[in-house]
């Protein structure tokens, strides 16, 4: 195995700035959102696992965009299959080649004539009193194990020129030749997953599948190699709403606003980012994937106090808390719950109630742990 060059970590600054990786000449620049913390300066076990959390944030696009999959992904995100790369590489390093080996019959090939097969499926030709088999089936002793032990070097070979950097290993099985295409590879995979019991090689088999399926081998010959988004804003959205639905009930309110000319026109309905019912309260939040030290404008203000108050005439019952979340960095070792009330913004003349209250949440937390919105929400409840 060769070892790979430079491999270099990277937090954005600007809400626009690419997050993700980059890949050059063996080479990788990982590009972290804005405020995510590093805790160590080389690629070990715990930032592959972040590396890996990281990709599966900005699978979260998917189904909520609309722009365009070449400017949200780069280059590669649709032809590239990450995690089950990531599960072919680990099981090599592992456990090794599949190395399966097996008999099978092959028509007209090298090797001893199998009769029982040949008699069942030939017609023999007949000659000067005697039977002869033109055609036979003869056993191939070794054809299972170089199948999927060359389609498994295939998949290597493709994967550490992408993904080795993490690993400290590159260009595996570079100079191996393959025989099959990908549509004749995906059926020997799918007949061997058929007869395997064993369950890590059938993982492995399906990991394999999903490679070749979710892949696109024709963009590796070039030199670049990128897969992320340069629209981060809308992953910090999606990673926000996701935790919390998973801990309460989302509560569906769309303001609506209209004109009045001799008839009523109503225009589209507007739809808070994050919206959740606890019960006796309702948290209004307003994810905004901003540069640190920048801060919701007068129009994001005046949006949110709309939602706010438009929220209290249809739940006069409830207590209803309007929030800013922005990413930051803690360093602070004190600050345990990852999350930290700034202040608050507000407009002229209007009630305290009204307060849209401004939080930073620490960016790795809420990507790795999962806990920070947990936290965050049940505090702000219990205000």
């Amino acid at each position: 195995m060769k070892r790979t060059n430079i491999v270099e970590i990277k937090i954005a600054k600007t809400d626009r700035e690419f997050v993700g990786i980059k890949i050059k000449n063996n080479s990788a620049i990982v590009n972290f959102p804005i405020g995510y913390r590093i805790t160590e300066k080389v690629i070990n076990a715990n930032e592959r696992e972040e590396i890996e959390q990281l990709f599966d944030d900005v699978k979260l696009l998917m189904t909520n965009i609309e722009q365009s999959q070449e400017a949200l992904y780069g280059t590669g995100y649709q032809q590239f299959s990450f995690s089950s790369s990531i599960y072919i590489l680990e099981d090599f390093l592992k456990n090794g080649l599949y190395n399966e080996k097996g008999s099978q019959s092959r028509k007209n090939t090298q090797g001893k004539i199998q009769w029982r097969e040949t008699i069942q499926s030939k017609v023999p030709a007949y000659s000067a009193g005697n039977y002869i088999y033109l055609d036979t089936y003869n056993y191939n002793i070794c054809s299972m194990e170089n199948k999927i032990t060359q389609i498994q070097k295939y998949c290597l070979n493709i994967i550490t020129k992408i993904l080795g950097w993490l690993y400290n290993c590159s260009n595996i099985y570079e100079k191996i030749e393959n025989y099959f295409s990908k549509e004749e590879m995906i059926y020997e995979l799918l007949n061997e997953l058929n007869m395997i019991n064993e369950d890590r090689k059938k993982k492995l088999l399906e990991q394999m599948l999903l490679f070749l399926r979710g892949t696109q081998t024709t963009l590796f010959g070039k030199e670049e190699f990128e897969v992320g988004t340069y629209y981060f804003d809308k992953v910090w959205e999606n990673i926000l709403r996701k935790q919390a639905y998973l801990l309460y009930q989302p509560k569906k309110s769309f303001p609506t606003t209209y004109y009045f000319m001799g008839e009523k026109i109503i225009n589209s309905k507007l739809l808070p980012d994050i919206t959740i019912s606890t019960g006796k309260s309702i948290v209004i939040m307003d994810a905004k994937y901003y540069k640190i030290g920048n801060f919701p404008e007068s129009a994001d203000i005046c949006k949110q106090l709309f939602y706010g108050q438009y929220i209290k005439n249809e739940n006069k019952k409830s207590k209803v808390y309007n929030t800013f979340l922005l990413p930051q960095k803690f360093t602070n070792k004190e600050t345990q719950e990852k999350f930290w009330k700034l202040g608050y913004a507000n407009a002229e003349h209007l009630s305290k109630k009204d307060r849209i209250y401004i939080y930073y949440l620490d960016t790795k937390s809420v990507m790795t742990s999962k806990k920070t919105v947990k936290t965050l929400l049940e505090n702000i409840i219990l205000v």
